[in-house]
């Protein structure tokens, strides 16, 4: 081989490695860029979220003289203001307030707007009979002692028996911070906090029956039902409890029985359901025991705000459980 073949060699091997440092660089650049993009828009579907969360706490500032709470506060029920909230002219920027359930028919339904903590049973106030009820009627498979741990464990009973120690931790004694923290319960099962999804809180008083779902209602009738059997009332059995609920949602829904519609109906005032509802002697003992032992309402203290921030191909959402009384936020998660 001559020096000249040998010269055109070597430069072909320096052009190679050249154009392999290039491109190499060249997609280093890019995945930068990328990277740069995603974390810009990161930001700022954060802080459309973030917007979205003081836009209902705004709304919910408004509601200051209502002595109930029910699904159609301007807060709770608004798509006009809450579908689609943008702060400039790119149609790609924008936020949403909203929460999504599953109805009457097991189906998804999405409604935007703010969520009240107490259409849920609070688990840290719960009596024993309730939370019993909650727990059967939930399909949750559980023993027969956890009733009694979850009181141990929020400090309502003595742990006696020292059920925790083969735990390795001790009770914490004191109420639940989250719903998750159930799994920490003695001989709750792992998938129990999950099966309970939708029906239990750590927030608010009573259970607010303007809003509450009819498997909640249930759940607290039911409990009444067998409260008042204990109590050596026993002319009263499930099924009434379950007309009862029935009765309250046909209420709710109006002459055209369609919920979310103008006719609907709710109460102002517990101690007048009765009134307002053609009850049976049987259904209007179970209500008024469920009024009596303070679980049912008409008002709600805690309101919870689910938005998500748009912004081209990212979006970042921003829940929160805003105290109405206090007026700040107790619970936050990002995601």
């Amino acid at each position: 081989m001559n020096k000249k073949s040998q010269v055109l060699i070597i430069s072909l091997w320096i052009l190679a490695i050249l154009t392999v440092l290039a491109v190499g660089i060249g997609h280093r650049v890019a995945m930068s860029l990328r990277m740069s993009r995603y974390q810009k828009d990161s930001l700022k579907a954060f802080y459309l979220a973030k917007a979205g969360v003081n836009l209902a706490i705004a709304e919910i500032e408004k509601d200051t003289t209502a002595a109930y709470d029910s699904p159609d506060e301007k807060w709770a029920n608004n798509e006009e203001l809450f579908r689609n909230i943008t702060l400039t002219d790119n149609a790609l920027e924008y936020a949403s307030v909203s929460y999504t359930f599953l109805d009457e028919n097991n189906l998804p339904k999405t409604v935007y707007g703010a969520m009240d903590e107490e259409r849920r049973i609070n688990i840290n106030n719960a009596p024993s009979v309730l939370l019993a009820s909650l727990l059967g009627e939930s399909g949750v498979s559980v023993t027969s002692g956890v009733v009694n741990n979850i009181l141990i464990w929020r400090g309502d009973a003595q742990d006696t028996s020292k059920v925790y120690e083969s735990l390795g931790y001790p009770p914490k004694a004191a109420d639940f911070t989250n719903t998750e923290e159930l799994a920490l319960v003695k001989d709750m099962v792992s998938d129990g906090p999950q099966e309970m999804r939708g029906l239990i809180t750590v927030y608010g008083d009573k259970t607010n029956i303007n809003t509450a779902p009819q498997e909640i209602l249930k759940v607290i009738f039911h409990s009444q039902v067998e409260f008042l059997n204990s109590n050596n009332v026993n002319d009263v059995i499930a099924g009434d409890a379950d007309t009862l609920a029935q009765k309250i949602i046909d209420c709710r829904r109006g002459g055209d029985g369609v919920e979310g519609t103008a006719d609907d109906a709710f109460f102002s005032d517990i101690s007048r359901v009765a009134a307002a509802i053609e009850l049976n002697e049987k259904e209007e003992k179970i209500l008024q025991q469920a009024i009596e032992n303070g679980l049912i309402g008409v008002q709600s203290k805690f309101i919870r705000i689910e938005a998500a921030g748009h912004t081209g191909n990212v979006t970042k959402k921003l829940t929160v459980v805003y105290d109405r009384t206090a007026k700040n936020i107790v619970s936050r998660h990002e995601f």
